[in-house]
């Protein structure tokens, strides 16, 4: 909903379901912080969230989220490459 909200430019509305969508999100990472379900979530509502926040006018908290989501994306890497189904095509 963040991404239509968005599209729509209903900001304050976009805002709270990214909201809810980061926190969640941090949340199931922490309790299972090998799962690339849940790192891959992070990264990508961390993305969305850049998205509106940049589109909103709100360059440093955009930045922030980028940050966030590099660092999902990045964590997910060393982790898919180091199992089984990330052995190929990571490289």
């Amino acid at each position: 909903l963040c991404n239509a909200y968005t599209g729509l430019k209903q900001y304050a509305r976009a805002a709270s379901h990214c909201e809810q969508a980061v926190a969640s999100a941090e949340k199931y990472m922490a309790q299972r912080p090998r799962d690339l379900y849940f790192i891959r979530d992070v990264g990508n509502t961390n993305e969305v969230a850049a998205r509106l926040a940049a589109a909103s006018g709100n360059r440093e908290q955009s930045r922030r989220h980028l940050e966030k989501a590099r660092e999902a994306w990045m964590r997910f890497r060393s982790i898919a490459k180091s199992s089984v189904l990330g052995k190929e095509g990571l490289e």
